[in-house]
């Protein structure tokens, strides 16, 4: 159909399916490494503590253990201690860790948006900014395109007023 006699469509299209887009978990690095500094940390603490706590006293019970042999099995349950329970750590860390960034995206990827939308309001391009649906800072979205649509009908204003004027001052020579 003509799209100038009129564009028809019907009530209910068919759904779409978005292309799928390779998302990247690292949007601003130094803001989501940043929110990995406290992981870092904690994991730190809690490693230092363990082993103080922990590991340390096992060790020292296990070196005055009266018999060799009852030392060997106490080592042996020492050694698959220290693997079972540095493994399980090593892997709660690394999924944590993994989480915190993925959660981090949600947040820098409005923050990133917001700036680069910002910076061509700036320079005159007036565009709308979208934001994931499950994204942070969403409320800033309809703020950021209220402030685009005011800045470019300011900007047409201003650029009929300059007109207006240009057009006086031709006449006026």
């Amino acid at each position: 159909m003509d799209k100038e006699a009129g564009d028809v469509r019907p009530q209910n299209p068919p759904e779409r399916r978005r292309a799928w887009v390779r998302r990247q978990i690292i949007i601003d690095p130094s803001f989501q490494y940043r929110m990995l500094i406290p992981l870092a940390v904690f994991a730190a603490i809690q490693t230092l503590f363990l082993g103080v706590l922990l590991f340390y006293p096992l060790q020292k019970n296990t070196e005055r253990a009266p018999s060799q042999l009852e030392q060997a099995i106490l080592y042996d349950q020492l050694l698959n201690l220290h693997v079972s329970f540095w493994a399980t750590l090593a892997i709660t860390a690394a999924l944590t860790a993994f989480y915190t960034l993925h959660r981090s995206n949600k947040v820098a990827g409005p923050l990133y948006k917001l700036r680069q939308g910002l910076g061509r309001i700036s320079e005159g391009d007036f565009q709308t900014i979208r934001f994931r649906s499950n994204d942070e800072l969403r409320d800033f979205e309809p703020v950021a395109n209220r402030l685009s649509q005011r800045m470019e009908a300011l900007s047409t204003g201003n650029s009929r007023r300059m007109t207006k004027f240009e057009g006086r001052l031709k006449w006026l020579k």
